[in-house]
């Protein structure tokens, strides 16, 4: 008789709508059909719980998954728009599937199809530098692993982190991470 399978990890898997076709200088296509799910986040609820890097776990991860996706959205349980509750407090326990919805508008912003629309500014070497100094400061501090995906440094990199600010901080009403 076979030895059973190990249980594979507890976790949170995030995924978020990405278009399938994008066409500079045509409209974002906003049908259903063109739009399709990736997982874009994987936390281990080990890892997670043991960081304690918030007392309102679903607040933090609409907070990374706005960062990753680079959009402002809500967490759904479901594929189907449903909210998860931002102001439950203590540790996740169960592996479970997030969905990450955004609106048309933000999924217009994220998707811009004007060919015109180029980077017009230079950064300088100084600003070069002080990237790669915050890079290695957090490789540093996170002992050269990714404290969200357990990878090594060279899968992971910082410069991804956005500064927290009021965009982040409930302006935009009950389902936003806040503080």
């Amino acid at each position: 008789m076979p030895s059973p399978q190990p249980e594979a990890p507890k976790a949170i898997n995030v995924h978020a709508l990405f278009p399938i076709v994008v066409v500079p200088g045509v409209e974002l296509d906003l049908r259903a059909v063109n739009w399709r799910w990736v997982h874009c986040l994987h936390l281990l609820l080990t890892t997670f719980n043991a960081l304690n890097l918030s007392r309102r776990p679903y607040r933090w991860i609409l907070y990374a998954i706005g960062v990753v996706v680079g959009a402002q959205g809500y967490l759904s349980p479901h594929i189907y728009p449903h909210y998860v509750d931002l102001d439950f407090t203590g540790p996740l326990t169960e592996s479970a599937n997030l969905y990450y919805f955004i609106t048309n508008a933000e999924r217009r912003r994220m998707f811009p199809v004007d060919p015109d629309i180029e980077r017009t500014h230079v950064t300088s070497s100084v600003h070069i530098a002080r990237e790669g100094q915050f890079h290695d400061g957090v490789a540093d501090r996170d002992v050269r692993s990714c404290v969200l995906a357990d990878m090594s440094e060279s899968n992971c990199d910082a410069v991804h982190l956005l500064a927290h600010s009021d965009t982040f901080q409930g302006k935009h009403g009950k389902n936003s991470p806040g503080k």
